[in-house]
């Protein structure tokens, strides 16, 4: 009687794909840096889904700053208008990301 042979489980899928990097927005806001600054922002963003944070001051004297968010296209008017409420938050343009597989 022949021993039946195991056969590995096939891991990789070809039918199954990953899904498409989802489209976002970035967010780029002119702030006046203070202390409490980032706290205030943290608070803000919490309750949505951010892909990306960067924060910079434009110069040494740091008298402004940048601050880029980035956020599915969905998330980005409700953000974009919550970061404005924000006390040091001057400006806050939006702008959309193109997508690409390195993304996702």
């Amino acid at each position: 009687m022949p021993v039946d042979t195991l056969e590995a489980p096939i891991l990789e899928d070809p039918t199954l794909r990953t899904a498409p990097a989802a489209a976002s927005s970035l967010l780029t806001a002119t702030v006046v840096p203070s202390r409490g600054l980032l706290g205030r922002l943290a608070a803000v963003l919490s309750a949505h889904q951010v892909l990306a944070l960067s924060y910079a001051t434009a110069d040494s004297s740091g008298v402004r700053g940048r601050v880029e968010v980035r956020v599915p296209v969905e998330h980005a008017e409700r953000v974009r208008a919550k970061l404005l409420r924000v006390v040091d938050v001057t400006d806050v343009t939006v702008a959309a990301v193109a997508t690409s597989a390195a993304d996702a």
